[in-house]
């Protein structure tokens, strides 16, 4: 049954912006990975990796993108290769290649935390993502 009188809203701050407003002093000493895409921004529109490439408290190694890619500009169904992130230049790898599993294998991974800031985050990335990390 919806109410007859609206409620107000809520005043809600995303933890992203909790987590930037302390420059993520959680993190402190973490070599991370982030999976993200281009939603994964502040209420500013500053995206996650520009966040965290600014804080002292963390050092961000791995970036990994998901179906359609880490700005969400690839084709549905078509698979997306590794390429480097164009403000940091940092690698991102792809859980939507042909070769994901390779890599994995290739051991090339070496973070401590893996930060996910996705705002529709499909389950079926973390099995790509866990088969990356178990090797």
């Amino acid at each position: 049954m919806v109410p007859s009188t609206p409620r107000p809203m809520a005043n809600v701050t995303p933890a992203i912006d909790i987590a930037a407003a302390h420059d993520f002093a959680f993190l402190k000493g973490a070599t991370i990975g982030v999976l993200a895409n281009q939603a994964s921004v502040d209420t500013n529109g500053i995206h996650l990796v520009s966040l965290l490439d600014r804080s002292q408290h963390c050092t961000l190694a791995k970036l990994f993108a998901p179906e359609h890619g880490f700005l969400g500009a690839a084709q549905h169904m078509i698979s997306v290769p590794d390429e480097n992130d164009n403000t940091t230049g940092i690698e991102i790898i792809s859980l939507y290649g042909d070769d994901t599993l390779r890599k994995a294998a290739e051991g090339r991974l070496s973070i401590e935390t893996i930060l996910k800031q996705m705002n529709t985050f499909e389950s079926w990335y973390e099995p790509a993502l866990t088969q990356y990390l178990r090797y």
